[in-house]
């Protein structure tokens, strides 16, 4: 199977990640999503990362479908499902945010979607469950992933909104094999397979 990536797409991560933790090898395409890439188009019309070709040639995107689709297992657990959409609902935000500023207009006033997403994160991150460093459940994985994501692209919501703790756990948890192997940095090498991270 082959799974279409960038270095930057926090769900790439996600998934990748998981990959690598469940020992789930696939070949990696690395791809630049926002330039409509033929070879992605190809397989995937709606030009976004993660895509993953199955064996059959079957193309399943969106991450949360493709991570139910490689393991089951991890939302059938109310906890881990419960921090995976809570991590997901985080990079979203973000994600949304980030994007949205980047593409306006120079010209153009803030966009609402920014200050949504924004306000929307400030108000969750003091509440948020406390990261677990060094936890290997995925739901504690993708947190992490989620956090980590917030910090690179909202900085100034992430050092306001998020407790002191949780960043101090975020600190140790870049540290770890997986984290490392993943990063925009190590990506930029353009490994050919998960197994390859």
């Amino acid at each position: 199977m082959k799974l279409f990536v960038s270095t930057t797409s926090p769900f790439a991560r996600l998934v990748m990640v998981a990959c690598l933790r469940q020992q789930i090898d696939a070949e990696l395409i690395f791809v630049m999503p926002w330039e409509n890439p033929q070879e992605l188009l190809a397989v995937n019309p709606f030009s976004q990362v993660p895509a993953l070709l199955t064996d059959n040639q079957l193309l399943i995107t969106e991450s949360s479908v493709i991570l139910a689709h490689l393991m089951p297992q991890i939302f059938a657990d109310e906890k881990s499902a419960a921090l995976t959409s809570l991590s997901l609902g985080i990079i979203n935000q973000a994600v949304r945010a980030f994007a949205t500023e980047r593409f306006q207009p120079a010209s153009a006033a803030p966009h609402p979607f920014i200050e949504r997403s924004t306000s929307l994160l400030s108000n969750l991150l003091p509440n948020a469950p406390q990261l677990d460093a060094q936890s290997d459940a995925l739901g504690q994985i993708f947190f992490g992933i989620a956090l980590g994501y917030l910090k690179l692209r909202l900085a100034e919501v992430f050092d306001k909104a998020v407790t002191e703790a949780n960043k101090g756990a975020l600190e140790q948890f870049c540290q770890r094999d997986f984290m490392q192997k993943t990063q925009s940095t190590a990506l930029e090498k353009l490994p050919t397979s998960i197994s390859q991270l």
